[in-house]
């Protein structure tokens, strides 16, 4: 989001989507891989997402930005 819309504003960007109902994803991974690698840091969730689709894999950096702050669930 960007910092001088509202908060309901538009996204600059829609990189995906996820429906937890039926466990639709689409996503845009070559988009998600360069804002990734331009520094953006996902939630917990969105991790989680990603990390189910393998999209760490295709980011130069992904120990980094997939090991930061995670934790396991068993």
């Amino acid at each position: 989001m960007n910092s001088s819309t509202r908060r309901d504003g538009r996204p600059l960007e829609e990189l995906g989507f996820y429906n937890p109902r039926n466990n639709e994803t689409r996503l845009d991974v070559p988009a998600i891989v360069k804002r990734l690698q331009q520094g953006a840091q996902p939630t917990d969730t969105v991790r989680d997402i990603l990390r189910k689709a393998n999209v760490f894999e295709q980011v130069g950096a992904g120990a980094n930005i997939e090991s930061s702050n995670t934790t396991s669930v068993s």
